[in-house]
């Protein structure tokens, strides 16, 4: 799914987009069934933020959020507001 570990602002900031195909940044911090928040970078090199959770017989439940920014901004969300 993507890179492993902690999601920080400057991470997701500098991230770059694969210009074939979306790239996905993942919140892996070992905790099982608590969700896990994403990032999916656009090859166009739009990052929006996405949560992930389970529910027993049933497949994952993807709910996207919104947009990232670095700062807070009318239409868009920081990585401490998601």
């Amino acid at each position: 799914m993507g890179r492993r570990g902690r999601l920080t602002a400057e991470g997701i900031e500098q991230s770059k987009p694969n210009p074939k195909k979306d790239r996905w940044l993942s919140d892996d911090i070992g905790e099982r069934n608590a969700g896990r928040l994403l990032v999916r970078i656009s090859p166009r090199g739009v990052k929006r933020f996405y949560f992930r959770y389970s529910v027993p017989g049933r497949d994952r439940i993807l709910l996207s959020l919104d947009v990232f920014s670095y700062k807070a901004k009318a239409g868009a969300m920081t990585l401490a507001q998601a």
